[in-house]
């Protein structure tokens, strides 16, 4: 699952925000939009019987540290995650998709 969700995270990140610059006004709707377009791009990639969870952070980059964390109780067997952080000079973006099996 990671390889080709990995995949569909980068391109869709790079591609919406590869000229964007912070708008506070505008983050949270950039924000939604790319959790939504990846849920779909993932979708469409038919991993049948797995739930997906889509958590995508974008905020200004001005020299700060930033440290994102998450936690889920899951089987390891089945369960997994993909991740990417994309920067430009004036944006971040870190995204996640959690795919969890279920019978």
């Amino acid at each position: 699952m990671r390889g080709p969700v990995q995949k569909v995270l980068s391109e869709t990140i790079k591609e919406r925000l590869h000229d964007t610059t912070y708008d506070p006004l505008k983050s949270a709707q950039i924000a939604k939009e790319l959790a939504d377009t990846i849920k779909e791009r993932v979708k469409n990639l038919n991993f049948t019987r797995y739930k997906l969870v889509v958590q995508v952070t974008v905020g200004e980059k001005t020299g700060q540290a930033i440290r994102l964390a998450s936690r889920c109780l899951w089987d390891t067997a089945t369960d997994n995650f993909a991740s990417d952080f994309y920067e430009n000079s004036s944006v971040f973006c870190v995204a996640m998709v959690f795919g969890l099996y279920y019978e």
